[in-house]
């Protein structure tokens, strides 16, 4: 059943969300579309896909408050650093934590994200 004040954007997948609206936030993710076995390709590439669903949920990377990067190998961590730091948005840095995991198929990195909309 739906709820008017939660507003659910999907994904590739119609059994789950890839963004999830409600009180002022947005939980979103990125993975990479582009599944070369390339680090620094796919994290630019998710990166990308977090500033889409940022803007389709109507808030942008200056409004960001934590992201959770997953990783693969916690020796890719420099390159996401460097990676990382040309994509955030100078003076709003979020809070980030990143882990090492395994991940779906040729996965290298997934990104969890919660921003806050624009006041109204």
């Amino acid at each position: 059943m739906p709820h008017p004040d939660i507003v659910r954007l999907g994904g590739r997948y119609p059994n789950r969300s890839r963004t999830v609206i409600h009180g002022g936030l947005v939980w979103t993710l990125a993975t990479a579309n582009d599944k070369r076995p390339d680090f620094a390709v796919q994290m630019r590439d998710a990166l990308a896909g977090l500033d889409a669903e940022l803007v389709r949920a109507g808030t942008d990377r200056t409004r960001v408050l934590t992201v959770d990067v997953y990783l693969v190998d916690m020796k890719l961590k420099p390159v996401m650093d460097a990676l990382w730091t040309e994509w955030v948005a100078a003076g709003d840095p979020p809070r980030r934590m990143t882990i090492e995991t395994a991940l779906d198929g040729a996965d290298l990195v997934e990104l969890v994200c919660l921003a806050a909309l624009p006041a109204r």
